[in-house]
């Protein structure tokens, strides 16, 4: 036990945010808190492609990608941090959006025999 007097402000304002235990444990060694709640992720994701042949010799292609995902992951402990409800060791906010273009074309050359 840490005497009050040596508790900082700091220290204490940041105490503050955790929660009070809200299991009774058996021994002092035993988990005194548990947290449940909610994860969402949202994703949109699709792929254009076109193809054209201009002779028989002669092709080309573009393509283009894009993936938006939005994921929310509230901490364990609130506005406090803490580890992940979910279990892969992300919590809080993640936008991301990938964009991805390609393009290519094939001449054909003459055979030699």
């Amino acid at each position: 036990m840490i005497p009050q007097a040596r508790i900082t402000t700091q220290a204490t304002n940041l105490l503050n945010l955790l929660p009070a235990p809200n299991l009774n444990p058996a021994s002092p060694n035993d988990p005194n808190f548990a947290a449940s709640g909610s994860e969402a992720l949202d994703s949109d994701q699709y792929d254009v492609r076109g193809d054209h042949y201009a002779t028989d010799k002669l092709h080309y292609f573009g393509r283009y990608s894009l993936a938006n995902f939005n994921k929310n992951s509230p901490p364990a402990f609130g506005i406090a941090g803490g580890p992940s409800l979910s279990g892969l060791n992300f919590a809080g906010k993640s936008d991301v959006r990938n964009q991805n273009g390609v393009g290519a074309l094939t001449i054909r050359l003459a055979q030699r025999c």
